[in-house]
């Protein structure tokens, strides 16, 4: 074997080295970025947990608490989604919805974010936080108002149910008594369970009984008249 040919083994050889080398240290670094974000997460999911546990007892989380899920959310998008997929289920079903609404005005205002209702007639992960972002919102706010009466014009029967948890959460009674009309207008799209349910969550029966009763008597649509009589009957 020569010198040449013995050189241009070595240099072989040690690109080999060095290929074998940076895929190794890509996959080790890989793996500690992994297990780094992992132990982000499992933190956030903590802070999270632990902040909608304290709202179902009536108790606002910490400032700290706050301040590290909104660190997370601005930093990454899987841990936005996870917030507010956790969100979601709980507006969905709450006895506290002035405090829950407190937290959420206090997350968003935090978050770097342009919020803009766009309206999509399909279901979507973006429109499905849209919905649970406009809680906290004025409920005087009329294009989250009008955004969230779109929504129950949706496709989707999931986008439609959390919009009117949200309108029902919002306690705004004249955009309530239109999400009403809306969903009796769209009986095929909605059971009566459905919007029992919904009619259920809104909290001050004193400001919503009559309201009801107000439209069955003087509304001319067949569907709304006898929906809100089987309502107020049950």
């Amino acid at each position: 074997m020569n010198r040449f040919t013995l050189i241009v083994l070595t240099a072989i050889l040690m690109i080999l080295l060095i290929v074998i080398l940076y895929f190794s240290l890509s996959t080790l670094f890989a793996k500690i970025k992994n297990a780094i974000f992992n132990i982000k997460i499992k933190k956030f999911i903590i802070a999270v947990t632990e902040s909608f546990d304290n709202l179902s007892h009536g108790k606002f989380p910490q400032s700290e608490t706050i301040e590290f899920i909104c660190l997370n959310i601005n930093k990454d998008k899987a841990m936005k989604d996870l917030f507010y997929k956790k969100a979601e289920e709980v507006l969905t079903d709450t006895d506290h919805e002035t405090i829950t609404r407190k937290f959420m005005d206090e997350i968003n205002n935090k978050i770097n974010q342009n919020v803009s209702f766009i309206y999509e007639d399909s279901y979507s992960d973006d429109l499905n936080d849209l919905i649970t972002i406009t809680a906290s919102y004025d409920i005087k706010d009329e294009k989250a108002n009008e955004f969230l009466l779109n929504c129950l014009k949706s496709n989707s029967k999931r986008i439609r149910t959390h919009a009117f948890s949200v309108i029902s959460l919002r306690g705004d009674i004249n955009t309530f008594a239109k999400a009403v009309v809306i969903t009796c207008d769209k009986l095929a799209d909605y059971s009566f369970e459905e919007i029992k349910t919904a009619l259920n969550k809104f909290k001050d029966r004193k400001i919503l009984l009559p309201v009801l009763k107000r439209l069955k008597d003087e509304t001319d649509n067949i569907k709304l008249k006898l929906t809100l009589r089987d309502y107020l009957e049950s």
